[in-house]
């Protein structure tokens, strides 16, 4: 709620005390009640706009990046650190519709948001970035490790374990980039063909994405 003090006192003073505590405004008396509307009008615009911007950039539920932010900020990054190697982690919650049904759909929103702190605690760190991209499927983009055998566990080592929620299982798909002039929503659903292909792979905890999995799901697709 945006506060706009008001004062007949006329010192500096108050006035730098009034904004630093957090006043989006300070006026002085006597004024002028037109000045005072249209100076109204534009805080809560301010106040709105500010707000619009932040669902936009943020996902309601868990507060992580949305798709479309996220992809802007990754090839920013990019962009910005070209000796740098990145890769791409998608994430997909096993049998998540199964939460929903068990155990009820706030319990789902709790399990999810779990998750996206645990991820983005975890790979705050390494300089990676986290986004949800809709349901239960998230994206990691983060410069290249080589132990992601044992990085990947780690990261929702408090999700899987937690005595009072459901048990949670996830797939793991991940794209090394490699190439960077195929635009990065692609880069991002290659990283989910991985994490799709390691459906039937129960013991397999996550897998690299490779051209021969995009054209088997071709071929799949030509067939049907």
């Amino acid at each position: 709620i945006p506060v706009i003090v008001t004062t007949s006192s006329d010192g500096d003073e108050d006035e730098i005390k009034a904004l630093s505590l957090g006043a989006a405004d300070f006026v002085t008396k006597p004024y002028n009640q037109q000045i005072i509307k249209y100076r109204v009008a534009n805080t809560i615009n301010l106040m709105e706009s500010t707000a619009i911007i932040n669902m936009t950039e943020h996902d309601a539920l868990t507060g992580l990046y949305t798709r479309e932010f996220f992809y802007t900020y990754c090839e920013e990054l990019m962009s910005e650190h070209s000796d740098t190697s990145y890769d791409i982690i998608a994430i997909d919650v096993t049998n998540f519709k199964l939460v929903n049904d068990l155990y009820g759909r706030s319990i789902g929103d709790r399990v999810l948001r779990k998750i996206a702190d645990s991820a983005r605690d975890s790979v705050h760190m390494t300089g990676g970035i986290v986004c949800r991209t809709g349901g239960d499927h998230f994206l990691i983009f983060l410069p290249r490790r080589s132990d992601y055998a044992q990085f990947l566990p780690y990261l929702f080592r408090g999700v899987e374990t937690d005595p009072d929620g459901p048990r949670i299982r996830f797939r793991f798909g991940l794209y090394e980039i490699t190439n960077r002039g195929i635009p990065f929503s692609t880069m991002c659903d290659r990283a989910f063909i991985a994490s799709d292909s390691a459906k039937d792979q129960y013991n397999t905890l996550f897998v690299r994405y490779d051209d021969e999995m995009r054209r088997k799901l071709m071929d799949e697709q030509a067939l049907s």
